[in-house]
């Protein structure tokens, strides 16, 4: 069957609340018909059919779209230590997706306009940060920027790594393992080429830090420090609340270590905020949770949230659950706008109210005997496809 949208439907603003009336929200579209008579041709698209997120789709006719990562990218940093709920969507489809949004293209755009080089990404669980955030490296990538990522703060102050006393009267507590795990990951995350733009002594740092425990951490800032307009770097943090919450490090008095007393966390921090002129040339975002109820003051960052879905991303996510076979029951009017009021505009929520749950989680999962994101034909299967009414 055809899920036809109308354009009204998408402008209007939904009452989103789980009491709403779905009947009345239809009956106040002035569209016919969402509902066509079902199609005969009926299969699940192969995904690698899908266009490539690159650059070029970063335009605000391309929001709702589903779109691929590239091989390279999914190999260099959608294999890295990905928070679990993120990366559990990512391993439904023989290759990872992603469905735009609209945050995206509006911090991409900023970013290289050099409008805003410091971004804190906030909003509640489930909205989407971390979605935009890779969505946001992956286009940076493909424009030839260097990439310094970091998948979970969390670990930076969990006290998984391990950490030296001050020097002297110091107060500041040095990470060097962290650090140099850092700088093997930017070394791991940019192709040769993209790092033959780095000036020659900061490569020749950089990879020195990555085999030298003792200057990791001046390596480090020597990296962040060298960022340009001929060389971009972005530093991309997830979980970055955890920069700002008490860590799990204790001291020898066995008092617990607040983030701004360790060397790494503090760093970032400072690049986050923009609060050290020496990361002035830095682009940095940072997903951070609101509902944490941290605040992150400084005139240098903005401040962008991906919001509830808009009707147009919902519509996209639908289509793409479709196509790929995730939905639970037949893709109907119905089931979008009942996930989509109840979710509250939620992205986790709404594609978690949707989604046939499959008994494992990995590329090439079996259902039924099908493989998702291969084309296939089932007749108990339906097609949907999202249109816009032009005339109303």
């Amino acid at each position: 069957m055809h899920l036809r949208v109308s354009k009204a439907l998408l402008r209007s603003k939904p009452a989103l609340s789980p009491s709403s009336n779905i009947l009345d929200s239809l009956a106040s579209t002035s569209t016919a018909s969402l509902l066509p008579a079902a199609s005969s041709s009926v299969r699940a698209i192969d995904v690698a059919e899908l266009p490539v997120l690159s650059q070029k789709h970063l335009k605000e006719s391309e929001v709702g779209k589903a779109m691929v990562y590239s091989e390279g990218f999914a190999k260099k940093i959608l294999d890295n230590e990905l928070p679990r709920s993120l990366r559990k969507d990512l391993v439904l489809t023989s290759r990872p997706t992603t469905v735009l949004r609209k945050a995206t293209v509006a911090i991409v755009e900023n970013l290289k306009a050099g409008k805003q080089l410091k971004v804190i990404l906030g909003g509640r669980s489930g909205t989407g940060r971390s979605t935009v955030l890779l969505q946001t490296i992956a286009s940076c990538q493909d424009s030839g920027w260097l990439i310094l990522h970091v998948p979970d703060a969390n670990h930076l102050t969990d006290a998984r790594y391990a950490f030296s006393q001050p020097k002297g009267d110091g107060k500041m507590y040095e990470q060097p393992v962290v650090a140099q795990a850092l700088l093997k990951r930017f070394l791991a995350a940019n192709d040769k080429a993209a790092l033959g733009k780095l000036d020659k002594a900061v490569l020749q740092a950089v990879e020195k830090g990555s085999k030298e425990l003792a200057s990791a951490s001046e390596r480090l800032q020597t990296l962040l420090q060298s960022s340009s307009k001929q060389t971009p770097i972005l530093l991309a943090i997830d979980s970055a609340e955890a920069l700002y919450k008490t860590s799990k490090y204790v001291t020898v008095e066995n008092k617990l270590i607040e983030p701004s007393s360790l060397s790494v966390p503090a760093l970032l921090r400072a690049c986050i905020e923009g609060s050290n002129s020496s990361y002035a040339s830095l682009s940095a975002i940072a997903a951070l949770d609101k509902s944490s109820g941290l605040q992150v003051s400084s005139k240098q960052v903005a401040k962008v949230s991906p919001g509830p879905l808009t009707r147009t991303e919902a519509a996209g996510i639908y289509q793409h659950m479709a196509d790929t076979l995730l939905l639970e029951s037949e893709p109907s009017d119905t089931s979008f706008l009942e996930n989509l009021v109840g979710s509250d505009g939620n992205a986790l929520l709404f594609t978690r109210g949707l989604r046939a749950i499959p008994g494992a989680t990995a590329r090439g999962v079996v259902k039924k005997g099908k493989r998702r994101g291969v084309s296939v034909k089932n007749d108990r299967l339906h097609s949907i496809t999202v249109t816009v009414d032009k005339e109303l």
